[in-house]
């Protein structure tokens, strides 16, 4: 296909996105509800407009291959559009390909796209077994036909300038072995996710889990890597920004039960560093320098001086001392490196101590915490100061665990080891607390869905909003 046509192919596309939002958001979210035979009258109920409207809308949908009709049954064609997820988080950069669903294309549907546009194969192949460091393709076969999605790592250096270029080389693989997709698949937004603090500039100023990115500019970063492709557009959010935008999405899937329309959710993100992002009103809250929500580096609070003292007895002497944190203070975020990972994090996390696959790290996680007794009690005292500490700052209906440590979470929230009570009980408005259960992608996955939304608009950040859906018949 020409390069122009596909240009003129892109904007098209996204233009009925944003003419058509409401009805396309509404159409893929109950679908993904289950809603049997999802028909007009449902979406048209559920939505709070008139039949008429929606018919009329639909059939338009329709007519562009944006909508599909099955006898009677209407729902999102997978095909109409693609967006491009990347996230740089401590030690590794992902990425993730999302389709007009919503959905992160896998293995097998990638090579279906590659085998019908008559592609090389080894893009994919490229894809999985890439080391920026080593520069070299390992073969990983097996390992390779196991997994759903591509992942690609990078390994911390200790030079700044060597670890930035090793961020930009991974980055620049990635953009590059996709490159010919660009081609011949409607690819219509990129989203690019990272952690730390940003000025009015977008020149991020405070980044302590991934230093070589203090001082760096976004726009410098985006235009090194070569993304600024052109009539593709190109986003940037926050990490927990993009994690908030991924789960609100997964609220309306299996995996939650009527959490879908609660308007009022925050998530806690704890992996190598710790923080938050916020839903209210149905409206993601950025703040002023679209940074909201650094709860990790709020001053730590004094956690009962016997079960420090325990901890420290078990561990067979005194806490293992840590460099102080970037932001000057003994915040929660150094206070858990400190106690709970001693001085090590996010080591951890890496791929040289457990691999980094979802599945299969999950019991390596959990057996690190319930190795030490007292360092369990002493994680779950942290989580659990953070918790109720967002319950009754934000008053919101549902709190979220998300990032690299949501599976243990979880298991202490399920058999009530890990309790949050607050204030707000009093009045009778409870939280639901849960945790995330894609906790390996979610941010490269939000990056995506903040390029989806980037086709309604061209402000910067993106304007995200959930209405609510009515219920339906």
């Amino acid at each position: 296909m020409a390069d122009m046509e596909m240009r003129n192919i892109r904007v098209h596309k996204r233009s009925t996105i944003k003419e058509y939002y409401d009805t396309i958001n509404s159409i893929r979210r109950l679908s993904q509800k289950k809603v049997k035979d999802l028909n007009r009258t449902q979406v048209a109920q559920a939505m709070g407009v008139s039949l008429a409207t929606v018919s009329r809308e639909v059939a338009e949908l329709i007519r562009q291959d944006a909508i599909e009709d099955v006898n009677g049954c209407l729902r999102v064609c997978a095909d109409f559009g693609y967006f491009l997820g990347l996230q740089i988080s401590a030690g590794i950069v992902r990425v993730t390909l999302l389709n007009f669903k919503l959905k992160p294309v896998d293995a097998e549907e990638l090579r279906k796209i590659l085998r019908d546009n008559q592609l090389d194969e080894d893009i994919l192949r490229e894809l999985w077994d890439f080391d920026p460091i080593k520069n070299c393709y390992e073969d990983r076969s097996k390992e390779r036909d196991n997994q759903k999605k591509p992942f690609i790592f990078y390994e911390t250096a200790t030079e700044n300038n060597e670890h930035i270029d090793y961020i930009i080389n991974a980055l620049r693989f990635i953009v590059d072995k996709i490159q010919p997709l660009f081609a011949v698949i409607p690819l219509l937004a990129v989203g690019l996710a990272t952690p730390g603090l940003t000025d009015e500039g977008r020149v991020i100023r405070f980044c302590p889990n991934v230093q070589p990115l203090v001082n760096q500019s976004i726009h410098g970063l985006l235009n090194a890597t070569r993304l600024m492709v052109e009539n593709i557009l190109v986003t940037y959010c926050h990490d927990t920004a993009a994690d908030m935008m991924w789960i609100k999405e997964s609220l309306y899937g299996p995996e939650f039960n009527g959490e879908a329309n609660e308007g009022n959710v925050s998530i806690i993100h704890i992996g190598s560093g710790v923080g938050s992002s916020f839903v209210f009103n149905r409206m993601l809250y950025y703040g002023k320098n679209n940074c909201a929500g650094e709860i990790g580096h709020f001053l730590a609070p004094r956690i009962k001086d016997e079960l420090v003292e325990k901890k420290h007895k078990e561990d067979g002497g005194k806490a293992q001392l840590t460099k102080k944190c970037d932001c000057k203070e003994n915040c929660i975020e150094s206070e858990i490196q400190r106690e709970i990972f001693d001085g090590k994090v996010p080591s951890v996390f890496f791929k040289t101590e457990i691999d980094t696959q979802e599945g299969k790290d999950e019991d390596k996680l959990k057996n690190y915490f319930n190795s030490k007794e007292h360092r369990l009690a002493l994680f779950k005292e942290y989580i659990r100061i953070l918790g109720q500490a967002i319950i009754n700052y934000t008053n919101v209906g549902l709190l979220v665990f998300s990032g690299r440590l949501a599976p243990v979470i979880e298991d202490y929230i399920n058999d009530k080891t890990l309790r949050f009570e607050s204030v707000q009980n009093i009045a009778s408005n409870v939280c639901t607390v849960r945790a995330s259960k894609g906790w390996v992608e979610t941010a490269a996955r939000g990056a995506a869905c903040a390029a989806y939304h980037k086709c309604l608009e061209t402000s910067e950040p993106v304007r995200v909003s959930w209405k609510e859906l009515k219920k339906i018949d």
